[in-house]
C-alpha cells in the first residue's frame, strides 16, 4: 500500500483540503473527493476499501471508482506525496 508521507500537513476547507510538504514547501489543493481518498489512505485504509467508499458515497460504478482512485494515486505519486518506495500492487 502506499503511504502518505509524514511530513504532509493538511487543512480541510469547504471547498476540499489544502496540503503542505513541510520539506518542500509545496502546497496542493485537493478537491473533496480527492481529500477523501487522502484522508482514507492516512488511516491506512487498503486502496480496494478506498475505492468501495468512493464509489458507494459518490454512486458511480466500481470500475469507474478503481479508475479514478487508481488516476489519483499516480498523480499523488508524482507529487511525491505518497512513499515512492512502498509496495503497492495496485499501481
Amino acid at each position: 500500500m502506499r503511504r502518505v508521507l509524514k511530513q504532509l500537513r493538511s487543512v480541510d476547507t469547504p471547498d476540499g483540503t489544502v496540503v503542505l510538504d513541510v520539506e518542500t514547501g509545496k502546497m496542493f489543493r485537493l478537491n473533496p473527493v480527492g481529500a477523501q481518498i487522502l484522508c482514507l489512505l492516512k488511516q491506512g485504509t487498503p486502496i480496494g476499501q478506498v475505492e468501495e467508499v468512493i464509489s458507494r458515497e459518490y454512486d458511480v460504478e466500481i470500475e469507474t471508482a478503481r479508475e479514478d482512485v487508481r488516476h489519483f494515486l499516480t498523480a499523488l505519486a508524482a507529487c511525491g506525496l505518497v512513499d515512492r518506495n512502498a509496495a503497492d500492487s495496485g499501481l
